[in-house]
Order: C-alpha cells, then structure tokens, then sequence
C-alpha cells in the first residue's frame, strides 16, 4: 500500500497485524499502551514484541536498559492474563550511529524476527515503534525488500513549531537511525512529542486522581496499573502531586481510534545533521501528525484495561 492507502486503511475495521517495538521499562508509558493492545484482540494480532535499548542508568548503559525492556515485556502479559500471547525478542545494545561513518545496521534477533514476521504476514504489517528506532532501522537496512510491505508508526522527534530542536528522547536514542528510517521511503505515520499545547503526543498525560477514578475493579491488571506501576518512578517528595505522561499510548490508538487524530501528508521532513528539521518538497510522502484528542484516547484505554 502506499501512504493514501494506508490512511484509508487505518480507517477500516479489518483486523491489523502488528510487531510492537518498545522501549518497556524505561518509564511507565510503555506498558499501558501494550496493554491496551493485549485488551483490544478485535482490532489487533500481535505478531511480535520486540525489546529497544534505553539510556539506562547513570552509566548510560544501553545493554541493559534493553534487557530490562525484554524483561517488562514478560511481566505485563502476566498482569494481563495474556503470557505467551505472542513471541519477544531481545533488541539492540548499541546505536548504529556508534559505528559511524559505517553505518551497519545492528544485527539481532529483533531485527532479524522483523524481517521473518513481515515475509510471513501476507499483508502489510504496522510496526508501533514507542522508543529509538533502532531495531526497525537495522531490519530495513538488513532486508531493504520488507521496506514496502510494512507501515511504521513512531513516535519521533517534536513538532515542526516547537522551539527547541527535534532532539527528543526517542530520536535522541539513535539519531542516526531516525535518520535512516526517514530518508528510506518507508510507510512512515510520524507522531511527534512536544508542540504548542494539546497538539504533541505529551498532551497525553494522566494524573492519580484520573486514573483513581477511571481503573475500576479489582483484576490483577487494574492493580497494576492503578495502584503499583504509577509509583514506581514517582517520588512524592520532589513530585507531590502525581503527573505522568503516557505518550506511547498514541501509537496504538492510531489503529483503534483514527478519528481521534488530525493527520496531513506532507514531503518526508529532514532530520539534519544539526539536529534540526530541514525541508525539501520534493521529497517522499510521509504522514505528519499535527494533533490529537487526549480525552477520547484515554477513555477508551481506561475501558479496555478495567475489562482485562
């Protein structure tokens, strides 16, 4: 499909095969939105969770951040009552832009299970990518032939107006990588984190008193998610009241709720060696998000958790 068919597509009730590639334990977003897709079975078959390297620690250690990623995986399938519902795969430890100016894509079980997943589908298949974009990049640049027959929907880099620069953390995580993917002439939704206010995957975000009042019932996935995972990174003595964005929620929403969202299809924007967006019209389609609407996503995300 090319991107006017895939906007058409997200739009229908056809059941969507999808690989999820997430960045798991490096805050508490993650795994609302993997939740959400365990939860919505009628819209999603999940074909693969793979694990993203994250910044992990003081040290900065991406080889761990990703096991604790591959870890977390594991974990929220039990809270939801769905273990083994899918494969997992460990990811990258290291960026591709570490082996600058070579290149190479990093070569791992994830990158490899995409390829396999893809080829196997029979269909295009959309890969919701919450965290650095590493594992897809490296797929793509393994086997450049998967490139037509996937859509990647990320959540990468900051609105165009946003006044600092598109150095945000998912791109940030292997900029080399967003780089790559954005250039390759992929299906590409981009969802963008900071903007003016209400018109960034930020405006995603969750307070104690929302989800006190919204996670009803008593089943081991509302515990976790109501009274265990919220306070897991929140310290009441520097953060007393609780606020937590839950960004990544976007990208499987995109999917469940195209309605909620306010896209356009624009020439693939530069990701810049500055570190800046640049522009050049005559460049590949790819698809912008320019807002969304907080309410109507998570609503139907506190729904679909509190039946789990």
């Amino acid at each position: 499909m090319n991107i006017y068919e895939i906007l058409e597509d997200i739009k229908s009730p056809r059941r969507k095969k999808v690989i999820l590639d997430c960045d798991t334990h490096n805050e508490i977003d993650d795994q609302y939105a993997i939740a959400y897709v365990l939860g919505r079975s009628d819209v999603f078959e999940v074909l693969a969770m793979t694990a993203e390297h994250f910044h992990c620690g003081k040290d900065g250690d991406l080889a761990r951040g990703m096991e604790e990623c591959y870890l977390e995986f594991f974990r929220v399938m039990e809270k939801c009552g769905k273990v083994g519902v899918c494969p997992v795969y460990r990811g990258a430890t290291t960026r591709i832009s570490e082996d600058w100016p070579l290149l190479r894509p990093v070569d791992t079980d994830a990158s490899r299970a995409i390829i396999k997943h893809v080829h196997e589908a029979g269909e295009t298949v959309y890969i919701l990518a919450t965290g650095a974009i590493t594992n897809v990049t490296s797929a793509i640049m393994l086997d450049p032939t998967i490139k037509d027959k996937i859509c990647v929907i990320w959540l990468g880099g900051n609105c165009f107006e946003w006044e600092d620069t598109i150095d945000e953390c998912n791109l940030w995580g292997d900029y080399t990588a967003g780089q790559i993917l954005i250039n390759s002439g992929v299906n590409l939704i981009q969802l963008p984190a900071n903007g003016a206010p209400g018109n960034g995957t930020k405006a995603l975000f969750i307070s104690q008193t929302d989800f006190e009042a919204n996670f009803i019932g008593d089943s081991p996935a509302v515990r976790f998610f109501r009274d265990e995972l919220p306070f897991e990174m929140h310290d009441p003595e520097t953060e007393p009241v609780y606020v937590h964005v839950i960004w990544d929620m976007a990208a499987p929403a995109v999917l469940t709720l195209p309605e909620a969202f306010d896209f356009s299809v624009i020439p693939a924007p530069i990701f810049a060696d500055d570190r800046h967006y640049a522009f050049d019209r005559s460049r590949h389609k790819t698809v912008y998000m320019n807002k969304l609407d907080p309410k109507v996503i998570l609503e139907d995300m506190y729904r679909v958790i509190n039946s789990l």
